[in-house]
């Protein structure tokens, strides 16, 4: 086996690489490509703000908006996924992290009252389940620490060495 080239590692073990769902991801990538996805989301807004007129959008630009909506949707499930694998979690922990915040937050916003300003005991429990849900995977994908050593889903990203056991 020759010296490696470009090009010749394989694509999950490619750093800058978050938008495959292969691989594992550390903690400092994956607080970069949130704050990224954080930036292209505000800048969406004030796009959406933007389109948003008397006379409507145009059809090419919610396409648009539309296509960068789904980008975003992918790259953040990219991220939690391979953050999940570097915790040594399948991807169907996805949906308890990536999904049920925001369903939550949405169930909270169809139990909620126009009629007057306070908050009734569905739409304050689904909003409160949302919150500590947010903040476990909060906890668990941004400041807990990836398995050491190789795992199922690939080499650590930081290059260490299983932990032995010793008695």
């Amino acid at each position: 086996m020759g010296p490696a080239r470009i090009g010749d590692e394989r694509p999950e073990e490619m750093p800058g690489r978050q938008e495959s769902r292969r691989g594992r991801l550390r903690r400092r990538d994956f607080w970069i490509g949130l704050i990224l996805l954080l930036i292209v989301e505000i800048a969406l807004s004030f796009l959406f703000v933007g389109i948003m007129r008397p006379t409507g959008a145009t059809e090419l630009e919610l396409a648009a908006l539309w296509l960068a909506l789904a980008i975003l949707v992918w790259g953040s499930a990219a991220l939690i996924v391979k953050r999940l694998h570097d915790r040594d979690k399948s991807a169907l922990w996805y949906p308890l992290f990536g999904l049920a915040p925001a369903l939550c937050y949405q169930l909270g916003v169809v139990y909620s009252s126009n009629i007057s300003n306070v908050l009734n005991p569905a739409q304050q429990g689904f909003w409160l389940l949302g919150a500590l849900l947010w903040i476990w995977a909060l906890v668990e994908l941004g400041f807990m620490e990836g398995t050491q050593g190789p795992n199922r889903y690939g080499p650590d990203p930081l290059g260490r060495a299983r932990a032995e056991a010793t008695l």
